[in-house]
């Protein structure tokens, strides 16, 4: 996966936090986020680490809780 794709996905996150549901999980994903978009230039693959573990925090996504 390249370095480009894991911080497209991560910025795709952004959306989600002004959900009702879930408030603890998307904004430890939102920070996880934050930390990878900042660490990508520096460490790609710690980079690339953060952003899965962004995007697990928010795997049950429940697109109801948006509407």
């Amino acid at each position: 996966m390249s370095t480009t794709l894991a911080l497209a996905l991560v910025v795709s996150l952004s959306p989600q936090a002004s959900a009702p549901g879930g408030r603890g999980r998307i904004a430890e994903a939102e920070q996880l986020a934050a930390e990878a978009m900042q660490l990508a230039p520096r460490d790609p693959a710690a980079a690339l680490v953060k952003a899965r573990r962004a995007l697990a925090a928010t795997a049950e996504f429940n697109p109801t809780d948006y509407v």
